[in-house]
């Protein structure tokens, strides 16, 4: 039997050999513990810094608490990123802030296997312990049935710019993260963080997801030609409660070859990624609840992917409709 301290020194690398204990406590507040089952666990604390290349995270393998902040701006790194998943994988706690900016090769977060808490000791603009923004292709979080959930000791979070990754997803991780600080009102009185204190301007409705795989509502949408020169769209008006919301409608195009298929609206990693042409069309242009016109400046004989999809003020996937991807191929006889 010996006194449970249960105390741990956290500025040094050490190693621990912890025991799972069974403690009753006497009336006179005595610990009285008995070992049960002995485990090894190591924990080692590295300082934060910037991670600005997959190499750089080198520095951070096996590290499992991040004395400072960890911020991520990984801006060309094509390929799986699997340093980031080996050298983060084991991250538990960073004490400061978290933040992920302008990485375009990044597809979710699912590198921070292991990361249950952010102590928000330090915040970025003096108010957020976890910040995402800017990522062109950030399509998720990680896998919310399996990853053990966050709590963030102070601060809020912030996310915007996030044009591939869900409305829904962001709610998720609000909805599972336990927030244990406060924030200061205007009045001066202090107010417990909540998910519900997070706003548009921390969490955007508009520019997350945007692009992304988020729609629930779709648009009909038919190509066929006029004149035998000319092809010429035809697709469906969207209604919701609030026409307000419907801001106008964006027509995406581009090249495609013979055998390929095209996804939606993204920007790769690799230099070489075609870009999609847009053209935005008056949501005044219906009639009788369709808009039909003709496409121009085509290349002769040339396969085309087209889609539809709306642009609005708040989350597309409650007010917002998007097409499926057709094809079609321009006529050899003219240019168009």
């Amino acid at each position: 039997m010996g006194l449970c301290t249960g105390f741990l020194p956290r500025n040094t690398r050490t190693k621990i050999s912890p025991m799972l204990l069974m403690c009753s406590v006497s009336i006179f507040l005595l610990l009285v513990c008995q070992t049960a089952v002995a485990s090894t666990t190591t924990i080692t604390t590295c300082g934060g810094g910037i991670i600005q290349a997959e190499s750089d995270s080198e520095s951070y393998y096996g590290c499992t608490v991040i004395l400072g902040h960890l911020e991520i701006a990984v801006s060309n790194a094509p390929g799986n990123l699997s340093l980031l998943h080996k050298n983060l994988k084991d991250i538990v706690e960073v004490e400061g802030y978290v933040k992920v900016v302008r990485s375009q090769c990044l597809s979710d977060l699912s590198f921070f296997k292991s990361l249950t808490h952010i102590g928000g000791r330090t915040l970025d603009s003096e108010k957020y312990a976890l910040y995402v923004m800017d990522n062109e292709n950030m399509e998720d979080l990680w896998d919310m049935e399996t990853h053990p959930n966050l709590t963030i000791d102070n601060g809020m979070m912030f996310f915007q710019q996030n044009p591939q990754l869900c409305a829904s997803k962001i709610q998720q991780l609000l909805d599972t993260t336990r927030f244990n600080g406060e924030r200061k009102q205007k009045n001066g009185t202090m107010e417990k963080i909540t998910k519900s204190s997070h706003d548009e301007f921390d969490i955007s409705k508009t520019n997350n997801g945007q692009f992304g795989d988020c729609f629930n509502n779709s648009l009909f949408l038919q190509l066929f030609y006029d004149m035998d020169y000319y092809p010429t769209y035809n697709f469906s008006e969207f209604h919701t409660n609030d026409e307000r919301l419907v801001i106008s409608y964006v027509l995406y195009y581009r090249q495609v070859q013979d055998n390929e298929t095209a996804t939606y609206r993204k920007r790769s990693c690799q230099t070489d990624e075609k870009e999609w042409t847009t053209n935005e069309i008056d949501k005044g242009e219906a009639v009788d609840g369709f808009f039909s016109s003709f496409l121009f400046r085509l290349t002769p004989f040339t396969r085309y992917a087209f889609y539809v999809q709306t642009l609005t003020l708040t989350t597309v996937e409650r007010d917002g409709a998007r097409s499926a991807i057709v094809y079609f191929k321009t006529k050899p006889s003219r240019n168009l």
